[in-house]
């Protein structure tokens, strides 16, 4: 088992919806789904198409991130998200895969927890 760092955005916008669905969810607005690129070159090139302006440290950095959520987050790791909103931190276990939603809002890369 694994634990993960997970965050509710960058100002903590993610947190509410995050904690009432039972999810883990990530940014990337922009990505369409990433659950048939099983490589990380795949996730690679949609983002160098995704942002185009960003320079290959950061492309290289959001690969990682998104690699790591799609394909390295498994059922039953734990995953520690800290709340901006309050002084604590959220924890769950991961209960389910990778899922890419289109019905809540701009979040769409998440994982149930």
């Amino acid at each position: 088992m694994s634990l993960w760092l997970v965050r509710g955005g960058k100002l903590g916008e993610q947190e509410a919806l995050a904690l009432a669905q039972g999810l883990a969810c990530i940014g990337f607005y922009e990505v369409p789904d990433l659950s048939q690129t099983m490589a990380r070159e795949g996730i690679a090139d949609l983002l160098r198409q995704t942002y185009p302006h960003d320079s290959a440290a950061a492309l290289r950095n959001f690969t990682g991130q998104l690699y790591a959520f799609v394909h390295r987050i498994h059922e039953g790791d734990m995953v520690a998200m800290p709340l901006k909103s309050q002084p604590q931190i959220a924890l769950g276990r991961v209960v389910g895969p990778y899922t890419y939603r289109s019905d809540l809002g701009e979040v769409h890369h998440t994982r149930k927890v």
